[in-house]
C-alpha cells in the first residue's frame, strides 16, 4: 500500500457532510471506501462519487459531500414515487440480506479464515449494504405524505437489521485475533491492515510491520473516488480534517428534528460509550452517531444531539421510542460543544443553544 504524497489541503474544499461514525477499523473502512464509490450502485449511479473515511484509535467516521448525499436521497425517493411497490421490495430485501449475513457469520466464526471465505464475506457485505443504504437514505428524500404512508415499514426493516454491521465488525475482530496469534500481533493492529493486505496475507504474503500498523492506529485516512484511492497518515490527516470540518464561531447550532421537545442540561460528548464513566441522568448526549451500545447512556440522557444521521438513524429511532428531544445531522456537534457546556436543546425548532460555558 502506498501512502499518498498529495497534500490533503490540495483536495477541493466542498460542503462535506459526516454520514456515519462508529468503531469500524481500517480493515473494514478500506473496503467501505471502494464500496461507496464503485461497488454499490443504483441503476448505474454510485452511492457517492467520492468519500473520505478517517480512522483514529479504533474509531472511524465516514464523509461525503452534502450535495451527493442529498442527490442519492432524492434519486431513491423518485424511484418510490414512480413505483410505490418498491417500498415492500426494498424492505424485504434488507431483511433477507441481514439473515444471509448473520447465517454466514454463524457458520464461519469458529473456522479459520481463508481467501475464499474472506472474499465471500465482502461479497455478502456489499449485497447487504445496497438495501441498507436504500432504506436508510430514501426516507430523507420522501414527501411528508409518503413518509406518513411508508415510514412504519421502513423503520421495521431498519430495526430488524440494526445490529448487522456491528456483528460484521465483531466477526472481523475474531478473525484478526486468529491471524494475530500466528503473526504475533495484537488483533487491534491486524485490524489496521487494509483489506488488500489481508487478501495478500491469506495468499502467503507477510503483513505490514508492527511499527507501520502502530502509526496507522493513531490516525489514518482514505480518500476515494471512482478513479482515485489515496491514503494519508500523521499530520496529513489533521490537514484533511480541517478541510472536512468548518466550525464557525456561534452560540447555537442547527440540525434536523428527529423527535420534538425542549430541555436544558449539560453536554457530555461521547465517542466511546464503554469509556463514558459517570454519565449523569439528565445530561445531553452529544455523539457523532449512536449505536446499540449507547443505549444505557441514552436511557439516562434527557436529549440526544448527533453530527450525522437521518430519520432512520439509530438516534432518531430510539428518541422516538423514548420520547426524548433529538436533533440529528448537525455536522459538527462533537467539535462545536465542550463537555460541561450548559445548553438548551430546542428540538421543536432544530436548534441547540449554548447558555453557559
Amino acid at each position: 500500500m502506498k501512502i499518498s504524497k498529495i497534500a490533503p489541503k490540495k483536495l477541493k474544499r466542498n460542503d462535506w457532510l459526516q454520514i456515519w461514525a462508529g468503531s469500524w477499523g481500517l480493515l473494514s473502512c478500506s473496503h467501505f471506501a471502494v464500496e461507496y464509490v464503485q461497488l454499490i450502485k443504483f441503476h448505474g449511479r454510485p452511492f457517492v462519487p467520492e468519500s473520505v473515511i478517517i480512522v483514529k484509535n479504533g474509531k472511524s467516521q465516514g464523509w461525503a459531500r452534502q450535495q451527493d448525499r442529498e442527490g442519492i436521497c432524492n434519486f431513491l425517493a423518485a424511484e418510490i414515487s414512480r413505483n410505490p411497490k418498491r417500498v415492500a421490495q426494498i424492505c424485504k430485501e434488507l431483511k433477507k440480506q441481514a439473515d444471509s449475513m448473520r447465517a454466514f457469520i454463524k457458520t464461519n466464526s469458529s473456522l479459520e479464515l481463508n481467501s475464499k471465505t474472506f472474499q465471500e464475506y465482502f461479497d455478502r457485505l456489499v449485497a447487504y449494504y445496497r438495501p441498507h443504504i436504500n432504506v436508510k437514505y430514501v426516507v430523507d428524500g420522501l414527501s411528508p405524505s409518503q413518509i406518513k404512508k411508508f415510514f412504519g415499514t421502513f423503520e421495521d426493516a431498519r430495526v430488524y437489521a440494526e445490529t448487522v454491521l456491528a456483528e460484521t465488525e465483531q466477526f472481523l475482530l475474531e478473525m484478526s485475533k486468529k491471524i494475530g496469534k500466528k503473526s504475533k500481533l495484537p488483533a487491534t493492529l491486524v485490524m489496521c491492515c487494509t483489506y488488500q493486505e489481508i487478501e495478500e496475507y491469506l495468499k502467503g504474503q507477510s503483513l505490514p510491520k508492527k511499527s507501520v500498523l502502530e502509526k496507522r492506529d493513531k490516525d489514518f485516512a482514505v480518500y476515494a473516488s471512482q478513479k482515485t484511492m489515496a491514503y494519508f497518515v500523521g499530520g496529513q490527516v489533521k490537514n484533511l480534517e480541517a478541510i472536512l470540518v468548518d466550525i464557525k464561531q456561534s452560540k447555537e447550532l442547527k440540525g434536523a428534528i428527529a423527535q420534538t421537545g425542549k430541555v436544558s442540561g449539560r453536554v457530555r460528548i461521547i465517542i466511546d460509550p464503554k469509556k463514558a464513566l459517570n454519565f449523569r441522568k439528565g445530561e445531553i448526549l452529544v455523539a457523532s452517531m449512536t449505536r446499540p451500545d449507547f443505549l444505557p447512556l441514552m436511557k439516562k440522557a434527557s436529549a440526544f444531539v448527533t453530527d450525522s444521521g437521518g430519520l432512520l438513524s439509530h438516534a432518531a429511532i430510539i428518541a422516538r421510542e423514548m420520547k426524548k428531544p433529538c436533533i440529528i445531522g448537525t455536522k459538527i456537534a462533537t467539535k462545536f460543544f465542550k463537555d460541561g457546556d450548559m445548553v438548551e436543546v430546542d428540538a421543536n425548532r432544530g436548534i441547540v443553544k449554548i447558555l453557559k460555558k
